[in-house]
């Protein structure tokens, strides 16, 4: 992570180069993959444009550390913005759901993937 944490700071902080959404995602994507979730919740929200790949990305970094509430709040913004969730999407919250302990909430998303949305589920969910 010195790596990435070095690259980061020289090019955008110092620098002041916007990133590219793909940048960007890879960034969010190394935080969050190694704990550090403010810095990925910080490039997150500073994005001016957002793929489904940014969404995917926050979602299962919070659910794989323990932050159920805060990827399911996010699968809500994802809805309410217009994006259409896919089976990574799913994987991700349901993470969410079973280290949240949210059994429930887990088996009523898992219901919705395909009558909601329709994604088959698949062994992956």
């Amino acid at each position: 992570m010195d790596l990435g944490q070095w690259i980061h700071h020289y090019y955008i902080n110092q620098k002041r180069i916007q990133p590219s959404v793909i940048l960007a995602n890879a960034f969010i994507d190394m935080y969050a993959k190694c704990g550090s979730l403010d810095a990925a919740a910080m490039i997150f929200n500073e994005m001016v444009e957002r793929g489904l790949v940014s969404w995917n990305s926050m979602i299962t970094g919070y659910a794989s550390h323990g932050h159920a509430t805060k990827a399911l709040v996010l699968f809500e913004e994802i809805i309410s913005t217009g994006f259409k969730p896919d089976e990574i999407t799913f994987v991700g919250l349901l993470l969410a759901c079973s280290h949240g302990g949210l059994v429930s909430v887990g088996r009523e998303y898992f219901k919705g993937m395909k009558g909601n949305f329709g994604i088959e589920p698949k062994v992956m969910n």
